[in-house]
């Protein structure tokens, strides 16, 4: 896909970009532009081990990601639209477990991966980060936020909230710490029920390195009627985790899954979806949202709100990040 979308049509395929953030700034919507969704895909498409190719300096696959960052963030850094910067999704995921990609031949990937050439480590993860943090901040001088995307606590080697406080900063070398929680995501039994506490402390640790906190995704995710982990009441317990947190910003990420052939979930956005019939999820959201805004954004009595701070970055990477 990349081949005939962006390899051998860019200008098509920055015109549709243009086109999709053009509709996006239209109505008020700012875009995080996750570069490399799939961490190993670049090393697929110039047919080097992924882990080798993501790791080493001046590989065809770096070589390969600093021309896309060009093109894409010199040619859109000033469009309104663009609310931030993402390396690609959860790679922290795969790094803390040691394992290798999933395999998809249909869509490019090769037949088989091995280690330990294609398992991406968490030195090769945060050398790459540091790598496209500075190609972007070649082009984009604004100041915008660039985040990790990365998933977790879902390592092998995240046992406990004081060693998850530790890989944090290490994961996240851009100006902010961006992670992922979900009710799943536990440290022993501190899942959603935990989850004010939780964010709370991992906020303080962020506060204390002069870091803006970023929860990336947390939401309902599966069904609870068709095995998974809740629904909106889970959902609402994040949300309000969030709230009474003082997380700085947050994105809610809800499942849509076809997961039973009774369409019964109420797992939509869309107000007016035909399918599931109802709009609780985005009733959840609107009621923080306006409880924020009328609070002024979290109650003092609870937790004051972190003033943007300006902080020399790892690396040398310019000041920190105002969200």
């Amino acid at each position: 896909d990349w081949n005939t979308v962006y390899v051998n049509d860019k200008a098509g395929f920055l015109k549709r970009v243009k086109q999709f953030l053009d509709v996006a700034n239209d109505n008020n919507i700012g875009v995080i532009m996750s570069l490399f969704w799939r961490y190993a895909t670049i090393p697929d498409l110039v047919s080097e081990r992924v882990n080798i190719g993501l790791g080493t300096p001046g590989s065809a696959t770096r070589n390969f990601c600093a021309q896309y960052v060009q093109d894409l963030v010199d040619t859109f850094k000033n469009h309104p639209a663009i609310a931030g910067w993402e390396m690609g999704n959860e790679y922290s995921l795969f790094a803390s477990n040691g394992a290798l990609p999933h395999i998809n031949v249909g869509l490019g990937t090769p037949a088989s991966y091995s280690i330990p050439d294609d398992v991406m480590t968490l030195e090769t993860m945060r050398s790459f980060y540091s790598f496209i943090i500075a190609e972007i901040k070649k082009y984009d001088t604004t100041n915008r936020i660039i985040m990790s995307g990365n998933g977790g606590p879902g390592g092998v080697i995240e046992k406990s909230l004081s060693n998850y406080l530790t890989l944090l900063p290490l994961d996240n070398p851009m100006d902010n710490w961006t992670f992922h929680k979900y009710s799943r995501n536990f440290f022993g039994s501190r899942a959603y029920a935990d989850l004010k506490n939780t964010l709370i402390e991992i906020r303080n640790a962020a506060y204390a390195a002069g870091k803006p906190m970023i929860l990336g995704e947390f939401g309902q995710e599966r069904n609870e009627l068709y095995g998974g982990y809740g629904g909106t009441n889970i959902f609402k317990n994040g949300a309000d985790a969030v709230y009474r947190s003082g997380t700085q910003l947050a994105f809610a990420w809800n499942w849509k899954r076809e997961d039973s052939l009774v369409e019964t979930n109420n797992f939509s956005f869309h107000p007016e979806n035909t399918i599931n019939g109802t709009n609780e999820v985005f009733k959840i959201l609107q009621y923080y949202n306006e409880k924020m805004k009328s609070e002024g954004y979290i109650p003092p009595n609870v937790l004051q709100p972190t003033l943007p701070v300006e902080v020399s970055c790892n690396g040398g990477y310019g000041t920190g990040t105002t969200v």
